[in-house]
């Protein structure tokens, strides 16, 4: 099963380490410091195209993990991930 992020990405959902919301984060001191190490790092992908409202943290066997940004709210993906397909 996979999770669309938007943009035509798609994520495998048992990679996903957890879905947060863009303003909620980095509104504190400690969760800017983070985004910005990750930025400078460059294991960021900015997937939104638009304003991000939300990034996923995913496995990633090479690096450790990988983080993706997505233009949909933190309640949209949500609910994709709880969508069951067979």
């Amino acid at each position: 099963m996979f999770l669309h992020i938007g943009n035509d990405i798609m994520i495998p959902k048992k990679d996903i380490i957890a879905i947060c919301d863009m303003d909620n984060v980095t509104s504190t001191k400690d969760g800017a410091e983070f985004f910005n190490r990750i930025e400078e790092d460059k294991i960021i992908d900015d997937m939104s195209g638009l304003l991000p409202k939300a990034f996923i943290i995913v496995s990633d066997k090479y690096n450790g993990f990988k983080i993706f940004t997505s233009s949909l709210n933190t309640s949209t993906l949500k609910k994709r991930l709880e969508i069951r397909t067979y």
